[in-house]
Protein backbone atom coordinates (compact mmCIF):
# COMPACT_ATOMS: atom_id res chain seq x y z
CA UNK A 1 0.00 0.00 0.00
CA UNK A 2 1.36 2.88 -0.88
CA UNK A 3 1.52 6.67 0.30
CA UNK A 4 -1.60 8.65 -1.17
CA UNK A 5 0.59 11.55 -4.03
CA UNK A 6 0.17 14.91 -1.74
CA UNK A 7 -2.65 16.45 -3.91
CA UNK A 8 -5.07 13.35 -3.38
CA UNK A 9 -3.71 13.46 0.54
CA UNK A 10 -4.98 16.90 0.80
CA UNK A 11 -7.93 16.21 -1.54
CA UNK A 12 -8.98 14.03 1.14
CA UNK A 13 -7.81 15.83 3.94
CA UNK A 14 -11.00 18.05 2.85
CA UNK A 15 -13.49 15.39 2.66
CA UNK A 16 -12.03 14.62 6.60
CA UNK A 17 -12.41 18.47 7.59
CA UNK A 18 -16.38 18.13 6.37
CA UNK A 19 -16.57 15.28 8.65
CA UNK A 20 -15.55 16.31 11.22
CA UNK A 21 -17.40 19.55 11.03
CA UNK A 22 -20.77 17.35 11.21
CA UNK A 23 -18.97 15.57 13.92
CA UNK A 24 -18.71 19.37 15.90
CA UNK A 25 -22.32 19.97 14.84
CA UNK A 26 -23.61 16.81 16.67
CA UNK A 27 -21.31 17.80 19.61
CA UNK A 28 -23.42 20.79 19.86
CA UNK A 29 -26.87 19.38 19.37
CA UNK A 30 -26.17 17.00 21.95
CA UNK A 31 -24.78 19.53 24.77
CA UNK A 32 -27.97 21.53 24.03
CA UNK A 33 -29.92 18.04 24.46
CA UNK A 34 -28.53 17.60 27.73
CA UNK A 35 -29.27 20.70 29.01
CA UNK A 36 -32.73 20.43 27.84
CA UNK A 37 -32.47 17.17 30.29
CA UNK A 38 -33.22 15.48 27.03
CA UNK A 39 -30.65 12.42 27.52
CA UNK A 40 -32.20 9.93 25.14
CA UNK A 41 -32.35 12.18 22.08
CA UNK A 42 -28.04 13.38 23.20
CA UNK A 43 -27.48 9.46 23.04
CA UNK A 44 -28.58 9.61 19.13
CA UNK A 45 -25.88 12.78 18.57
CA UNK A 46 -23.17 10.73 20.84
CA UNK A 47 -23.77 7.39 18.46
CA UNK A 48 -23.64 9.97 15.49
CA UNK A 49 -20.15 11.46 17.04
CA UNK A 50 -18.99 8.45 17.48
CA UNK A 51 -19.50 7.01 13.66
CA UNK A 52 -18.21 10.42 11.93
CA UNK A 53 -15.36 9.37 14.29
CA UNK A 54 -14.82 6.34 12.74
CA UNK A 55 -14.70 7.48 8.96
CA UNK A 56 -11.91 9.99 10.25
CA UNK A 57 -9.99 7.16 11.99
CA UNK A 58 -10.89 4.72 8.82
CA UNK A 59 -9.26 7.58 6.62
CA UNK A 60 -6.43 8.41 8.33
CA UNK A 61 -5.54 4.55 8.34
CA UNK A 62 -6.35 4.29 4.30
CA UNK A 63 -3.78 7.60 3.58
CA UNK A 64 -0.70 7.06 5.41
CA UNK A 65 0.87 3.25 6.06
CA UNK A 66 4.66 3.38 7.75
CA UNK A 67 7.08 4.61 5.90
CA UNK A 68 6.66 8.33 5.69
CA UNK A 69 9.23 9.70 2.91
CA UNK A 70 8.98 13.11 3.46
CA UNK A 71 8.92 15.99 6.06
CA UNK A 72 5.55 17.30 4.09
CA UNK A 73 4.18 13.94 4.68
CA UNK A 74 4.82 13.72 8.27
CA UNK A 75 3.53 16.98 8.88
CA UNK A 76 -0.08 16.22 7.03
CA UNK A 77 -0.06 12.92 9.27
CA UNK A 78 0.37 15.16 12.74
CA UNK A 79 -1.92 17.58 11.15
CA UNK A 80 -4.80 14.25 10.93
CA UNK A 81 -3.60 13.11 13.95
CA UNK A 82 -4.01 16.31 15.83
CA UNK A 83 -7.87 16.41 14.42
CA UNK A 84 -8.35 12.64 16.00
CA UNK A 85 -7.15 13.79 18.85
CA UNK A 86 -9.85 16.22 18.72
CA UNK A 87 -12.45 13.76 17.93
CA UNK A 88 -11.22 11.68 20.87
CA UNK A 89 -11.42 14.63 23.63
CA UNK A 90 -14.95 15.52 22.50
CA UNK A 91 -16.41 12.20 22.59
CA UNK A 92 -14.68 12.01 26.06
CA UNK A 93 -16.42 15.51 26.88
CA UNK A 94 -19.81 13.45 25.69
CA UNK A 95 -19.21 10.25 27.94
CA UNK A 96 -18.14 12.52 30.89
CA UNK A 97 -21.04 14.75 30.75
CA UNK A 98 -23.61 11.88 30.26
CA UNK A 99 -21.88 10.10 33.94
CA UNK A 100 -23.56 12.88 35.29
CA UNK A 101 -27.09 11.66 36.82
CA UNK A 102 -28.53 14.60 38.44
CA UNK A 103 -29.56 17.87 36.15
CA UNK A 104 -27.63 20.88 36.42
CA UNK A 105 -29.76 23.10 38.92
CA UNK A 106 -27.62 26.52 38.08
CA UNK A 107 -29.09 28.13 35.04
CA UNK A 108 -26.41 30.53 34.93
CA UNK A 109 -23.68 27.61 34.62
CA UNK A 110 -25.89 25.40 31.98
CA UNK A 111 -25.73 29.31 30.11
CA UNK A 112 -21.94 29.14 30.51
CA UNK A 113 -21.89 25.45 29.17
CA UNK A 114 -23.76 26.47 26.19
CA UNK A 115 -21.67 29.07 25.67
CA UNK A 116 -18.44 27.21 26.27
CA UNK A 117 -19.48 24.26 23.67
CA UNK A 118 -21.06 26.25 20.57
CA UNK A 119 -17.19 28.48 21.22
CA UNK A 120 -15.20 24.86 21.14
CA UNK A 121 -17.65 23.44 18.41
CA UNK A 122 -17.62 27.26 16.11
CA UNK A 123 -13.69 26.63 16.32
CA UNK A 124 -13.32 23.76 15.19
CA UNK A 125 -15.79 24.37 11.66
CA UNK A 126 -13.02 27.03 10.57
CA UNK A 127 -10.38 23.93 10.22
CA UNK A 128 -12.77 23.04 6.97
CA UNK A 129 -11.62 26.42 5.73
CA UNK A 130 -8.00 25.71 6.66
CA UNK A 131 -7.74 22.10 4.84
CA UNK A 132 -9.51 24.14 1.77
CA UNK A 133 -6.62 26.60 1.44
CA UNK A 134 -3.94 24.52 2.19
CA UNK A 135 -4.89 22.03 -0.53
CA UNK A 136 -5.21 25.07 -2.88
CA UNK A 137 -1.85 26.28 -1.57
CA UNK A 138 -0.16 22.72 -2.26
CA UNK A 139 -1.39 23.01 -6.16
CA UNK A 140 0.65 26.62 -7.05
CA UNK A 141 3.75 27.64 -8.01
CA UNK A 142 6.38 27.71 -4.43
CA UNK A 143 7.03 31.58 -5.64
CA UNK A 144 3.88 32.82 -6.35
CA UNK A 145 2.22 32.07 -3.44
CA UNK A 146 -0.43 34.01 -1.17
CA UNK A 147 -0.78 32.88 1.88
CA UNK A 148 -2.91 36.12 3.11
CA UNK A 149 -5.65 33.91 3.17
CA UNK A 150 -4.50 31.04 5.03
CA UNK A 151 -2.84 33.27 7.88
CA UNK A 152 -6.20 35.04 8.24
CA UNK A 153 -7.77 31.95 8.80
CA UNK A 154 -5.15 30.82 11.19
CA UNK A 155 -5.51 34.15 13.08
CA UNK A 156 -9.06 33.64 13.32
CA UNK A 157 -8.78 29.90 14.70
CA UNK A 158 -6.25 31.51 17.07
CA UNK A 159 -8.41 34.20 18.17
CA UNK A 160 -11.70 31.37 18.28
CA UNK A 161 -9.33 29.30 20.39
CA UNK A 162 -8.17 32.10 23.39
CA UNK A 163 -11.79 33.00 23.49
CA UNK A 164 -13.00 29.43 24.27
CA UNK A 165 -10.19 29.13 26.60
CA UNK A 166 -11.03 32.37 28.09
CA UNK A 167 -15.06 31.20 28.76
CA UNK A 168 -13.60 27.22 29.96
CA UNK A 169 -11.43 29.71 32.87
CA UNK A 170 -14.61 31.75 33.17
CA UNK A 171 -17.16 28.80 33.72
CA UNK A 172 -14.67 27.61 36.44
CA UNK A 173 -14.96 30.74 38.17
CA UNK A 174 -18.92 30.66 37.65
CA UNK A 175 -19.05 26.91 39.17
CA UNK A 176 -16.41 27.56 42.11
CA UNK A 177 -18.89 30.58 42.99
CA UNK A 178 -22.78 28.83 42.64
CA UNK A 179 -22.45 25.48 43.26
CA UNK A 180 -22.00 23.97 46.89
CA UNK A 181 -22.14 20.45 46.13
CA UNK A 182 -18.07 19.21 46.00
CA UNK A 183 -18.93 16.07 43.58
CA UNK A 184 -20.62 18.50 40.97
CA UNK A 185 -18.01 21.04 40.98
CA UNK A 186 -15.45 18.66 40.57
CA UNK A 187 -17.11 17.14 37.72
CA UNK A 188 -17.77 20.09 36.18
CA UNK A 189 -14.76 22.18 36.55
CA UNK A 190 -13.14 18.81 34.76
CA UNK A 191 -15.56 19.15 32.34
CA UNK A 192 -14.99 22.74 31.31
CA UNK A 193 -11.06 21.91 31.56
CA UNK A 194 -11.74 18.85 28.91
CA UNK A 195 -13.83 21.33 26.58
CA UNK A 196 -11.10 23.98 27.11
CA UNK A 197 -8.03 21.54 25.77
CA UNK A 198 -10.43 20.78 22.62
CA UNK A 199 -9.19 24.53 21.89
CA UNK A 200 -5.95 23.85 22.61
CA UNK A 201 -5.81 20.93 19.97
CA UNK A 202 -7.61 23.07 17.59
CA UNK A 203 -5.07 25.66 18.26
CA UNK A 204 -2.17 23.06 17.87
CA UNK A 205 -3.76 22.09 14.41
CA UNK A 206 -3.91 25.51 13.06
CA UNK A 207 -0.24 26.03 13.48
CA UNK A 208 1.03 23.03 11.90
CA UNK A 209 -0.91 24.67 8.85
CA UNK A 210 1.74 27.02 8.08
CA UNK A 211 4.12 24.39 7.86
CA UNK A 212 2.20 22.34 5.44
CA UNK A 213 1.55 25.08 3.13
Amino acid sequence: MKILSKSNSFKKLIHQDIILKEFSVAFQQAIECIIECKNEMALKFKEEMENKKKEIDAYSKAVFVRDIKSSKETLLYLYINYEIQITEKMTSVMEWILARKSPINSDSIETELFVLADSAAETIDRLTLLSKEIAALSKRFKGKKNKTKLNKIIDEIMEKSRKTINLSLRMKRKILETESSSASIIHLVFLADMIGQTAEKTRDTAWLATALS
